[in-house]
């Protein structure tokens, strides 16, 4: 056999398993980039369900004062019941379409130590919110809507969301509030 010939054969060989090797590598890494690229999705759209609930809890109390100014009832009393009626309903309609709600007694300010282990799915409100009505003159009023955590003031209501190895949490934060002057 020609020495040329089985060394050009080898170097055949070994450049067709280079090129085996490297189509593997590439397919690979096209899979690595429709995996990041999934993920980045998955990502991204729990944001976006996290912006939603965000707006919708503010909408939502800022409508249930309104209502509560239209009917003339701006005792504080009267406007925390209409809001922990309210949002209960709202978050109980989300919770049936899979977002789950979760309470949890709260003692640390870094939320990104927040998990589901310690905390109790919950489908109504109850004491987590304050409310102030004071009167400015005649007719006109300025309601305060604040979360306080409860009874405890550590009572964090909230929502994991996503995949769980990138989860986002939507949450009620503490001294959360929100402000309405009505005319009633």
């Amino acid at each position: 056999m020609n020495s040329k010939a089985f060394f050009s054969s080898i170097f055949l060989v070994a450049f067709c398993a280079f090129l085996l090797r490297l189509s593997s590598l590439s397919a690979f890494g096209a899979s690595a980039l429709d995996s990041s690229l999934n993920s980045a999705i998955a990502l991204e759209l729990s944001s976006l369900e996290r912006f939603s609930l965000e707006q919708n809890t503010d909408f939502l109390i800022g409508q249930t004062i309104e209502q509560q100014a239209l009917k003339k009832q701006l005792s504080p009393v009267q406007i925390i019941q209409a809001v922990n009626s309210n949002l209960s309903a709202h978050y109980s309609s989300l919770s049936s379409r899979g977002t789950v709600f979760r309470k949890t007694e709260f003692e640390f300010k870094d939320y990104l130590l927040l998990s589901g282990g310690n905390s109790i799915p919950f489908s109504h409100f109850n004491g987590e919110f304050s409310a102030n009505s004071v009167r400015l003159s005649k007719g006109l009023y300025l309601v305060e809507v604040s979360y306080s955590g409860g009874l405890s003031g550590k009572t964090l209501a909230f929502s994991g969301l996503g995949p769980e190895l990138q989860e986002n949490y939507f949450l009620i934060p503490f001294n959360y509030t929100i402000r309405r002057l009505v005319v009633s």
